[in-house]
Formats: C-alpha cells, sequence, structure tokens
C-alpha cells in the first residue's frame, strides 16, 4: 500500500535539503498520510514555511507538482506575539498555494502571571485571525509543552471564540505526554469544528535523576510509534467517531532515518486504523 512518489532533491539557498517525500496511496480508507522533512545542516530539523526564497518556493511547488502530492499545511516557527512574522508567513503560504500554516503558541513565562498572559495571547491570537481571514487562510496553533496551550481544553479556551473558518488547533497527542494529557475522545470532542490536523508521533517517560530528598526526577523522551504512552488506536477510534478525514502528519522524532520510520509508520498506522474501525463498529 505505500508507494514512493518523490524522490530526494536538493535546494539551493538557505541550506536546506528535501530528504524525501512518502505517500500511501490507499484503497477504501479516506486517511492519507504524506510529509516532507527539511533539513539544515547547522541547525537541525526546519519546517518548509520559514523559507519565503521565490525560487526555493517555486522549486518546492514544482516538485510536489511532479510527484502529485498535496501540500496541506505549513509548519512554521512564527507566533502570535509576532505578527510582521506572521505575515510574512502566510504571504509564504499563499505563494505556495496552502490554505493553512501553524502560528505557534505563545510561550508560558513561569516568571509572569499565568492569567494575564492568557489574556494577552487571546488579544494577540485575534489580531492573527483578521490576519488569516485577509489572506483567505487558516492559522492553527499546535498543543505543545512549555506553551500556554498545553491541551485541547486550554487550546479552546484560548481560540473556541474565534471562527473556525480562519483559526484551527493541531492536535499533538504526543506532546502531552509531556503536560496537558486528556483522553482522545475528550480532547477531540472538545475540539470540535477548530480540530485542523493531527500531528502523530509518541513518546515515553525516562528515569534522569534523583533529588537529595529522594524523589525520582523523570523526564520525556521521544519513543517509536509503536511503544509510547500514547496509544494510537484509541486516537483514531475519537477521530473515526467524530466524522475526521483529515490529515496526520508525521512529527516522529524517535530514533531511525526518515524514510524508514514513514513506511513502517504508515503501516502502523493503518493496522491501528483497521482496528480502531472494528472496535468503533462494534459499538453500534
Amino acid at each position: 500500500d505505500v508507494k514512493i512518489v518523490g524522490k530526494c532533491a536538493t535546494y539551493s539557498g538557505d541550506g536546506n535539503k528535501l530528504l524525501g517525500v512518502v505517500k500511501v496511496v490507499p484503497s477504501r480508507v479516506k486517511f492519507s498520510y504524506f510529509s516532507i522533512i527539511l533539513e539544515n545542516a547547522h541547525r537541525g530539523s526546519r519546517h518548509i514555511a520559514t523559507i519565503i526564497c521565490v525560487e526555493i518556493i517555486q522549486s518546492v511547488v514544482g516538485h510536489c507538482i511532479c510527484a502529485k502530492l498535496k501540500m496541506f499545511a505549513l509548519g512554521t516557527y512564527s507566533n502570535a506575539g509576532g505578527l510582521k512574522a506572521v505575515e510574512r508567513d502566510m504571504i509564504a503560504a499563499v505563494a505556495l498555494g496552502v490554505k493553512q500554516l501553524r502560528v505557534g503558541p505563545v510561550p508560558y513565562d513561569k516568571s509572569k502571571d499565568y492569567a494575564r498572559q492568557f489574556t494577552a495571547a487571546r488579544r494577540q491570537h485575534a489580531k492573527v485571525v483578521k490576519l488569516a481571514a485577509k489572506y483567505k487562510l487558516r492559522a492553527n496553533v499546535e498543543i505543545h509543552p512549555g506553551s500556554l496551550v498545553i491541551s485541547a481544553s486550554s487550546a479552546i479556551r484560548l481560540l473556541g471564540d474565534f471562527d473556525p473558518k480562519h483559526v484551527g488547533v493541531i492536535w499533538d497527542p504526543g506532546n502531552t505526554v509531556t503536560e496537558g494529557y486528556e483522553p482522545a475522545k475528550i480532547a477531540v470532542e472538545v475540539l470540535g469544528k477548530h480540530l485542523a490536523y493531527v500531528h502523530a508521533k509518541n513518546a515515553r517517560g525516562a528515569f534522569e535523576d534523583v533529588t537529595a530528598a529522594g524523589t525520582a526526577v523523570w523526564r520525556t523522551a521521544w519513543a517509536p510509534m509503536r511503544v509510547g504512552i500514547i496509544n494510537w488506536e484509541d486516537i483514531l477510534a475519537a477521530l473515526i467517531r467524530h466524522g475526521y478525514d483529515g490529515w496526520l502528519s508525521f512529527e516522529d522524532f524517535g530514533p531511525g532515518k526518515t524514510a524508514d520510520k514513514l513506511r513502517e509508520n504508515i503501516k502502523y498506522l493503518r493496522t491501528c486504523e483497521k482496528a480502531a474501525r472494528g472496535a468503533v463498529a462494534k459499538e453500534k
């Protein structure tokens, strides 16, 4: 079921390389999977929307057209606190023909009052929504640890009053292993129409140290999709019940080569999907 529809290609400028493109051609299912990963030799992984060079944009569009791939979203590193950067990325999205982009959540500053930060973030996102409407785009906020949006509930509290045509939420169950975990059914129902798409990855707890008082200190470690804390059969079942037929975007930081992980993860999620559909069918 896995078909490689794009080959590696190197782009000039900014040191970025397109490592691989893989797509599943689904049969009876509505789930499609595809991933583009850009790598910078000096700064690690990057997302495509940070590149606004016209030549590179044209090159990326050209490769996707040749590979018959749809570029469904941009993952940028701008956030609502920097409107100039957000608008720059929106212009790039329009140039690429993409209808939605990630606008990073505002980081949480532990030295300041949470409620005041949250109120300020709502004002900032109101401005982002206006920009998104201007460019006829959807600006999505990712659920992410260390930010003001660590769960589905906090995301909808921040964005729920805004039009889901122009603002959405990227649900990232793997990120909630660190903080903000909610059962899949609750998360999907809370997000409702604001659910934009889903990041697919997994994580686990890793023992790190013991304090002087004898308290165990744990941290989050990335894990292969199959063995992390997140149960992807439960995730897909919740999405199926909700009628979701959108994208799952791999953001797998676990060990292994990108192309190998894509093939394995696609195979695994299709197996999970089959199991989830069977479980949901038995509920009826």
